[in-house]
């Protein structure tokens, strides 16, 4: 099932598609090569993992290995196929005590939360919970008509390896990283492959974080570093296949615990959560892009004289950099004047500035590329040229043909250092955050210097990439720095923050876009954003504007972005007084801002987050896909996503006060709301906050 590279393009089949025939379907798995025997091999050393020996129906043969954690929650860990590799996840857990012994079919594992049993006939696995009961469980022998079966507990493939397993009785899945379309991945192909989305309207998204939970309590991962792929039950309707496209599949599944348990433990695994500083929690101004100094200055008086209160200035990809030289750290003073003197006037006029780069350098440079290529800094063909990289895809209308690349090899830790360098003169002059567009579409061919692949770096060089350039931030502003990065994978909680990429400018995006901050809680980035406005296509309508910006506002951070004009007052006056007043209600509320996002941290989870997660026995919160938590579970948030008409509000249980009209309303209730110029907001009536929401809310609106 090799993921190839066109299959990351949204290619569907032919206008006329030729159907699987009733012969072809009647074939049943014919890619699948079952294992047919399992064999215990010789006794281990202490807290390491079990080995067994597989063999398959064509007489091949592998190795799988089991161990367990010693983490709370409690997670079984499978590794089959080779054993894991440097860039895999969990690839130097060491095993918790376990103990094998024959058992009737083959044997049985003991560990401290729980028992795993092994067939010895075709490698089927049972694990168990303390009480005897099965928590996971390997897919059964049933059968299609004519004996054909449905699936395999272990098997091979051209490509790689899989197992399948029994989620008969799991309703919702959960994770995954951004999920733009439903964000319940039952009955669903999922691919753990980062891709240049080109937008937020299909099935591809910017950042696959392979971590997922379901509404049983349940939580998996898999571990092994290449594109693999995941059949939430597509094609059989209660298993879920997990299949990789390379020599090893690693499987991470845990012991029953409540969502946030789940999701906090997964990302202290990942290496935990850093904190950003509280002048994010500004409104952010940006362009892509901001032609000349002269726009930008006319940017910022606007932002003075309509009492906007912004606080941030990103200068986009073209902005600061000459288009054909891109990333080559190399100030255009042909528009702007010297950034050791405006990045200083930037900072008196009282705006943070962020800076955007991409990890590849242009061969058009004058010296970096050069540099790059004499030093082996940049990633390789197999015959060890550098590989020539076109990160525009050719015929893309709308978007210049830069010239060939070179992909920064950050496998080499010289490259690291070298690539660091390029940042500390900007961050000296007072810049304090690196946009890291980019960053997804790794070539499987290419070679890096730690003898890793493109295919096995697609997905691990994004963070790779972020952590890099978070470093040198770091170094040189300590905790007052940050990122904003498009592509991630797991590292997103350590490279903060996290946007949603290029949305369109449409009322579909914006949904779009909400439902991948709400999937993307699941184990990803804790802060997270989207371009307020959408980023591509026409200029939004004053009304699409200001319910988006309703939205962006109540996200972690507000930025307003775009390939046209996002200041507010290019909407209208109407649209100009309203998004005044929504960024001075977040403005007076930046203390809730500050302490949620502390808490954020200390807790490992996200600051807009879905409705279930606050209470996962609660099944009709498993649907709602729309509206969100912000800050913390005492604050439910519902914007307006469609263009005319109010909408529905679910509240979860307990009672909450409607911040728009005051009134008390009964938790574990359907709301119909009318449309208003305000968007819904709701505030526990027990919060700590309310008076703070109250007040605030009086002061903006009503005063």
């Amino acid at each position: 099932m090799r993921l190839s590279e066109e299959s990351a393009q949204d290619i569907n089949f032919p206008l006329t598609p030729e159907w699987p025939s009733l012969t072809a379907r009647a074939r049943g798995a014919v890619r699948m090569i079952p294992a047919t025997e399992c064999l215990l091999l010789a006794q281990r050393e202490r807290n390491s993992f079990v080995q067994f020996e597989l063999s398959f129906k064509d007489g091949s043969k592998t190795k799988l290995q089991i161990g367990a954690t010693t983490t709370t929650p409690s997670a079984w860990l499978i590794w089959l196929g080779d054993s894991p590799r440097p860039h895999d996840l969990l690839n130097n857990v060491v095993s918790n005590e376990v103990t094998a012994e024959n058992s009737p079919h083959g044997w049985t594992l003991r560990s401290s939360f729980g028992t795993a049993e092994i067939q010895k006939d075709n490698c089927g696995l049972c694990f168990r919970d303390v009480l005897g009961q099965i928590v996971w469980q390997s897919a059964g022998k049933d059968l299609f008509v004519g004996d054909v079966p449905m699936s395999f507990p272990a098997f091979r493939h051209a490509d790689g390896f899989g197992m399948t397993f029994d989620f008969s009785t799991t309703q919702n899945i959960w994770g995954g990283g951004e999920q733009f379309g439903p964000t319940n991945l039952r009955g669903r192909l999922y691919d753990v492959m980062n891709s240049d989305a080109l937008g937020v309207n299909g099935h591809l998204r910017y950042q696959s974080t392979p971590f997922f939970v379901t509404d049983r309590g349940l939580s998996f991962a898999m571990l092994q570093c290449e594109p693999a792929r995941i059949d939430f039950g597509s094609r059989r309707h209660d298993m879920t296949t997990f299949s990789s496209d390379g020599s090893v599949l690693g499987l991470y599944l845990a012991m029953p615990a409540e969502p946030e348990a789940a999701v906090r433990l997964w990302r202290a695994l990942m290496g935990g959560v850093s904190s950003v500083p509280d002048w994010s929690y500004g409104l952010w101004l940006s362009r892509c892009f901001y032609k000349d100094e002269k726009e930008l200055r006319d940017v910022i008086e606007g932002n003075k004289t309509q009492k906007l209160g912004a606080s941030v200035i990103n200068l986009d990809a073209r902005a600061w950099m000459r288009a054909q030289t891109r990333t080559d750290f190399v100030w255009d003073t042909s528009r702007w004047s010297p950034y050791q003197s405006f990045i200083p006037w930037l900072r008196e006029q009282g705006f943070h500035v962020c800076l955007w780069e991409n990890p590849y350098v242009s061969s058009a440079t004058e010296t970096l590329y050069a540099e790059g290529v004499r030093n082996g800094y940049f990633a390789k063909t197999k015959s060890g040229q550098v590989y020539p990289y076109q990160w525009v895809p050719t015929g893309l209308e709308g978007f210049p043909q830069p010239p060939i690349a070179g992909l920064v090899d950050f496998t080499n830790p010289k490259a690291c250092e070298w690539w660091k360098e390029q940042h500390r003169a900007f961050l000296k002059a007072g810049v304090t955050c690196f946009k890291t567009d980019f960053g997804e579409e790794i070539p499987h061919d290419a070679v890096f210097s730690d003898g890793s692949t493109g295919r096995q770096l697609r997905n691990v060089y994004s963070d790779l990439y972020n952590l890099c350039v978070m470093e040198v931030v770091r170094e040189e502003c300590g905790e007052e720095g940050i990122l904003w990065a498009r592509s991630g994978y797991t590292k997103m909680g350590k490279t903060p923050v996290k946007w949603a990429g290029d949305s369109q400018t449409s009322w579909t995006a914006l949904r779009a876009s909400l439902r991948g901050g709400l999937s993307q809680a699941v184990g990803g980035a804790v802060f997270w954003s989207h371009d307020i406005g959408g980023f591509y296509g026409p200029s939004p309508d004053a009304e699409l504007f200001t319910r988006w910006t309703q939205a962006g506002l109540w996200g972690s951070h507000a930025r307003m972005h775009g390939t046209t004009a996002r200041e507010p007052w290019e909407f209208g006056t109407e649209a100009m007084d309203q998004v005044r007043k929504d960024a001075a209600l977040r403005r007076e509320l930046l203390s809730y801002w500050s302490a949620c996002g502390k808490e954020c941290v200390q807790d490992q989870r996200s600051f807009v987050r879905p409705l279930w997660m606050a209470n996962p026995q609660d099944a009709l919160s498993w649907t709602i896909e729309d509206q969100f938590f912000a800050g913390s579970d005492d604050v439910v948030v519902a914007p307006y996503l469609t263009p005319e008409g109010g909408r529905r509000v679910y509240l979860p249980a307990g009672e909450w006060v409607c911040l728009n009209t005051g009134a008390t309303l009964a938790g574990h209730s359907l709301v119909d709301v009318e449309r208003r110029k305000t968007c819904p907001v709701y505030v526990r009536s027990t919060s700590r906050w309310l008076d703070l929401f109250r007040n605030a809310f009086t002061k903006v609106y009503k005063s």
